[in-house]
């Protein structure tokens, strides 16, 4: 069982740690670059009276948060090239076919999103005591050279 208020964190070590085996399987990568951008959006509308009413209601902020993770070359001859595994939960099928894909000489960079509200408001993460830093979107840009 995991801690509620390490839920958030879990899974995102989780898919992190998948990305990079992933990448160490498939493909002579000779950088790796992951870096994080977080969007928090609050919805809601405002009726009737605005006093007490949250005037960010249905606003959007994004936070750099920058550079997530980096190897590189150096670091490649402490790591082995990682097995397979069987089964990769949290990649995008797109994501693992362009990593495939890459040879010798070649880069892939691709951004994703990754949902960590997982459908729940602002109210039902707290009721759950997640941890409320982590409730949010987050965009991931990954680079890779070979």
């Amino acid at each position: 069982m995991i801690e509620a208020n390490d839920f958030y964190r879990y899974i995102e070590e989780e898919q992190k740690e998948e990305l990079i085996d992933y990448i160490l399987a498939y493909c002579p990568a000779k950088v790796i670059k992951i870096d994080k951008t977080e969007s928090l959006e609050v919805s809601g509308k405002v009726c009737g009276n605005i006093q007490g009413a949250d005037l960010k209601a249905g606003a959007k902020s994004d936070t750099v948060k920058g550079n997530y993770c980096s190897i590189e070359a150096p670091l490649f001859r402490r790591l082995k090239k990682a097995l397979p595994r069987d089964k990769y939960y949290w990649i995008d099928k797109s994501v693992m076919k362009s990593i495939e894909s890459l040879k010798k000489g070649s880069t892939f960079s691709q951004s994703y999103e990754i949902d960590f509200t997982f459908g729940l408001n602002v109210s039902e993460a707290k009721t759950l005591g997640l941890d409320m830093e982590m409730h949010k979107k987050i965009t991931y840009t990954i680079y890779v050279k070979c």
